[in-house]
């Protein structure tokens, strides 16, 4: 069984879009004859209307505090200069090393520019095991 909008929704849809723009509304018979697109169609399973109505009043509860959140994303600050310096690497020579430039190197620095996923990862092997990444990066010894 699916979901399908009421002619009155329809028809109340219709008077609010035009409602103080001085045009006078569309008949409602008219509004039940547009033809969308499949991807626009106005109708909904069962399942996933059931789904979407748990998810808004999940939302409700933990907007108002009733229901902590299921997960929270933390952002830790990641000391790039210090991982810099603990390699003994000049800002050129850790920009080289990482394939990026000096300029994006500073702006991670100066705390200027965000880092991404992958060179927040990157840099936590720098922090942890630098020998290990340089060796895995560029094949030579530390």
């Amino acid at each position: 069984m699916e979901h399908t909008y009421p002619q009155r929704f329809i028809e109340t849809a219709v008077q609010r879009k035009f409602s103080g723009t001085g045009c006078k509304p569309v008949p409602a018979q008219w509004a039940t004859k547009i033809r969308y697109p499949p991807y626009m169609a106005n109708t909904m399973s069962d399942k996933t209307f059931t789904e979407l109505m748990q998810s808004v009043k999940e939302g409700a509860k933990i907007l108002h505090g009733k229901l902590p959140p299921a997960s929270e994303f933390v952002h830790i600050h990641t000391d790039v200069k210090a991982i810099r310096e603990n390699i003994g690497l000049s800002q050129q020579e850790f920009a080289n090393l990482l394939c990026i430039s000096k300029r994006t190197l500073e702006g991670w620095e100066q705390g200027q520019k965000k880092l991404t996923g992958p060179a927040r990862a990157l840099l936590t092997i720098f922090k942890n095991a630098p020998k290990y990444a340089i060796n895995a990066l560029h094949g030579y010894q530390y």
